[in-house]
Formats: C-alpha cells, sequence, structure tokens
C-alpha cells in the first residue's frame, strides 16, 4: 500500500488529480504510476512531506518520453 493512511491517501489523490489535468491525461493512467513511484520513494524518503513534489516530478518526465 502506497499510502500511510487514510488521510495520506487523499492528499496523494489530489495531487494525482491535478497532475493528471496538467498533463492532459486520464486519472485513471496517471494513479498506477504515481503510486507506483511512490512506494518506491517511500521507502528512501527522509523527508516524507515532499513525496508528492518528487514523484509529480517522476511521473511528468515519464510522460514526455
Amino acid at each position: 500500500m502506497p499510502y500511510a493512511d487514510a488521510n495520506d491517501r487523499v492528499k496523494h489523490m489530489n495531487v494525482i488529480e491535478r497532475l493528471a489535468s496538467e498533463i492532459d491525461r486520464p486519472v485513471t493512467e496517471v494513479t498506477p504510476l504515481y503510486e507506483d513511484i511512490l512506494s518506491h520513494m517511500r521507502d528512501v524518503a527522509t523527508i516524507q512531506d515532499y513525496l508528492p513534489l518528487l514523484v509529480s516530478k517522476r511521473v511528468k518526465r515519464v510522460f514526455k518520453k
């Protein structure tokens, strides 16, 4: 599970929705990639507050390729 709790899930879902709109992709396409990257980064991140920003940047890079 990529989310720490229900509040964390809500926070990240809001980020996913904004990100999907920004890169003009459906939420259903962005969510699995975002969650996969989040899971990997959560394991190594020392400061969890920056995860939405860092994960979003990586998702954008993937969709630009």
